[in-house]
């Protein structure tokens, strides 16, 4: 499962109390590969339609805060420190140490050989980069597993052939030595009690049948109608019962059959050491998911995250004329309060550069850059992002970069908010099947 929060490297905007239009250029792809500096002056990327699908768009804004609450916010430079009558510094504005701690909570151990594009058991060192490119990792590497698996065609007794997953339940289910309450000893108690029961229903219908049988042979005026409608009723009841408790009985011997074959198929499939590395792996991945989760969550602590935005797509691409077109799709605006309630403008928002909502889009190869303005429900939002990563494990594509917020309150503000975009297309893990 791929990681649905893979922070891009952010850059260290400035935040000065004067801003200009036009964006600050992500250095980002400079900072998060390790073949050198020049990297993002040598690469360029011809426009192409790109994807980014429900999981992949993550955007957010700095949160506003005071000196009192953010003291190396002084640290900044303001042009009426050094010129009096200038600017002065904004009341509130991002804080630098936020800017720092999501810098360092998405990069960590990027530069680390050991982590680059390998498996790694010291993952746990790693930031959010550095996890995302281990779990592509691992489930590039459950994929060829699951492959080969099915190249084996095992079957269990009702005929389905079986998937890695089934195969790893099945030997799970069966390691009773561990686990008194493993699943074959479930099925076994299960699979008793259905035939007592069966066993029960049948001997109560013999015995409902001999009762008929010696009701009907009664002469016609001695026979009671009541009674033999009722043993009737009572033994195409037990009759049901009895094929409802067969068809569950088979359903045990099967999976009983299923769990004790299982490792000897495994095994005479030369599957073992597979299946070992893939359960392994699904741990890894699993643990890495939680890491992750854990990881996000103090990040979406200290920005203004759009968290409601489950649904959000964008798609880059190229139209007719040669012009680049960009389209974003249900974009939920509201961010979570102090309680995790949603604030801001209700509902999904779409837009296009066909219809106008999206102005001013630019496309550069160099560094493949997009800039564009998204005039949302709220105000103009200026995206400059570029591609990053450019040595990214999965070889999808990844952009990253800034987002200056113009509120319709004030739209011609000398301090408008700063925020990030990041967007990095996803990687599609095969699907699991299922034999059981």
């Amino acid at each position: 499962m791929k990681n649905p929060f893979a922070f891009a490297v952010i850059a260290l905007v400035s935040l000065s109390a004067c801003h200009a239009k036009q964006a600050i250029a992500p250095q980002s792809d400079v900072s998060a590969v390790s073949s050198g500096n020049d990297v993002r002056a040598a690469r360029a990327f011809p426009p192409k339609a790109i994807h980014i699908g429900p999981g992949g768009n993550e955007f957010f804004l700095w949160k506003l805060r005071s000196l009192q609450d953010c003291p190396s916010r002084a640290t900044i430079p303001v042009p009426g420190s050094t010129n009096p009558g200038g600017p002065e510094r904004p009341a509130l504005g991002a804080c630098p140490d936020d800017i720092a701690f999501v810098i360092e909570t998405q990069n960590r151990g990027v530069d680390d050989p050991q982590l680059s594009c390998r498996l790694s058991s010291s993952w746990q060192t790693g930031g959010l980069t550095v996890l995302n490119d281990q779990t592509f990792l691992l489930q590039t590497q459950e994929d060829a597993i699951r492959q080969e698996v099915l190249a084996k065609q095992v079957k269990n007794t009702a005929g389905q052939v079986l998937a890695a997953e089934d195969l790893v339940t099945l030997l799970n289910d069966a390691k009773c030595d561990t686990n008194p309450n493993c699943q074959l000893n479930q099925d076994k108690k299960a699979l008793d009690a259905a035939t007592t029961q069966q066993t029960a229903a049948k001997t109560q219908q013999q015995g409902d049948q001999q009762a008929l049988d010696a009701e009907l042979q009664q002469p016609t005026a001695e026979q009671d109608p009541n009674k033999i409608a009722q043993l009737r009723a009572d033994i195409a009841s037990l009759t049901t019962k009895i094929q409802s408790l067969q068809r569950r009985i088979d359903l045990f011997n099967g999976q009983i059959a299923d769990i004790t074959n299982a490792p000897g198929q495994v095994a005479s499939n030369g599957l073992t050491d597979a299946i070992n590395t893939f359960e392994s792996d699904e741990t890894t991945r699993n643990a890495i998911s939680n890491t992750s989760q854990n990881l996000l969550t103090q990040i979406k602590n200290t920005v203004d995250f759009y968290d409601f935005a489950d649904n959000l797509t964008v798609d880059f691409g190229v139209d007719a004329e040669g012009r680049p077109s960009i389209d974003i799709q249900n974009w939920n605006f509201q961010i979570p309060d102090a309680n995790g309630n949603p604030v801001g403008p209700d509902g999904e928002y779409s837009f296009s550069t066909s219809d106008g909502s999206i102005t001013g889009a630019t496309y550069t190869e160099l560094g493949g850059t997009y800039e564009f303005d998204v005039h949302g429900p709220d105000g103009i939002y200026h995206f400059k992002v570029s591609r990053t990563r450019y040595g990214a494990c999965d070889g999808l594509a990844h952009f990253q970069g800034d987002i200056i917020f113009y509120p319709s309150s004030d739209p011609h503000t000398t301090n408008p908010r700063r925020g990030a975009a990041v967007m990095d297309e996803q990687v599609q893990s095969t699907a699991a099947g299922s034999g059981r």
